[in-house]
């Protein structure tokens, strides 16, 4: 799986990225780019983890 990169995640509130997302926060820095109006990253485990930022359309 991929390590030490920066991931740009488009739809990054939806349900297939909070996976995605799931999968690869340890190891990477997460980027976020959505409209956050189904936000399921709010109530993810790792909504406040020091690897993501949220990137709002």
């Amino acid at each position: 799986m991929l390590k030490n990169k920066k991931v740009f995640i488009t739809g990054g509130a939806g349900f297939i990225a909070n996976r995605i997302i799931g999968e690869l926060i340890e190891e990477n820095k997460i980027i976020a780019f959505d409209n956050f109006h189904r936000d399921t990253l709010s109530s993810s485990a790792y909504a406040e983890h020091p690897n993501l930022k949220r990137l709002p359309t």
